[in-house]
């Protein structure tokens, strides 16, 4: 009999601020959950998964951000990659996403893609340039993941979002242009 015993490893970390801590600690827990449903439901193939979680943690001028690398592996011909981060304005209590810094600098966007499509520019894993073209276009969706540093913003990019899978995930810190976007 094929025992099949699938690991969690998941780190939660320790935050002070109670709404950001409830908004991981569901994040986290979601992520449990659909993981284990995953796994139940391909239980048939005898093949134990996995689910690590763990985190980076920023902090810049009253602003926490926290980045999470998600590694699961249920079944398939290599393990799920995702990265999340949670960015708080430890002043005003509110969770910050690229829609409050687009409000606050409506061309931050175009900045962060000119600067970060410069910096990959001569970059050997970047292989295919109409997946890169896309994955750093000026649009929202591409820089949900980022965290606030002293040196500037630093944005992250998941495998299959600037190259394939096998070239693994990507970040590229942008220095800021301006502080004025975090002033409150």
């Amino acid at each position: 009999m094929i025992s099949l015993q699938n690991k969690i490893n998941v780190v939660f970390p320790k935050i002070t601020y109670q709404d950001l801590a409830k908004e991981i600690t569901k994040f986290l827990n979601q992520e449990i959950t659909e993981f284990l449903i995953a796994s139940e439901e391909n239980y048939a193939i005898k093949i134990p998964g996995y689910l690590t979680i763990t985190y980076d943690y920023y902090t810049y001028d009253g602003y926490d951000s926290y980045v999470f690398y998600i590694e699961s592996f249920v079944f398939g011909a290599h393990p799920d990659h995702k990265i999340v981060s949670f960015t708080y304005d430890t002043l005003t209590n509110k969770i910050i996403t690229i829609d409050t810094l687009l409000k606050k600098d409506p061309f931050i966007l175009n900045y962060l893609s000119t600067n970060i499509r410069k910096q990959f520019a001569n970059d050997k894993r970047i292989v295919d340039k109409n997946m890169f073209l896309e994955g750093t276009k000026p649009v929202s969706w591409n820089y949900q993941v980022f965290a606030l540093t002293p040196r500037g913003i630093l944005v992250f990019f998941p495998p299959y979002q600037i190259a394939p899978y096998s070239e693994g995930s990507f970040k590229n810190l942008v220095s800021y242009r301006n502080n004025d976007f975090l002033k409150r």
